[in-house]
């Protein structure tokens, strides 16, 4: 693990690179809030899939990835609306 690990919010985590660039940053010990907003999946370039629990309002310990669903087009990424 990183000794000074970064809290790490990626927008477009759904797509080819936001799945790549989500792992990457977990594996080297980062804590990462994936958001997703058409995609509930995500998966490597190698395709194998990258699973992470739904984002609690905590942040995920250091080298894993949790997901949150929104929107950044929207005002407060479309968060104030229920899911």
């Amino acid at each position: 693990m990183m000794r000074n690990p970064a809290r790490i919010l990626v927008t477009g985590a759904g797509g080819l690179l936001g799945s790549e660039l989500s792992g990457a940053l977990a594996e080297r010990g980062h804590a990462v809030v994936a958001m997703l907003h058409r995609s509930t999946a995500m998966h490597r370039n190698d395709g194998r899939p990258l699973s992470a629990p739904p984002w609690d309002g905590t942040l995920p310990p250091p080298g894993e990835v949790a997901t949150l669903r929104g929107d950044v087009r929207q005002i407060g990424a479309g968060w104030d609306k229920p899911r």
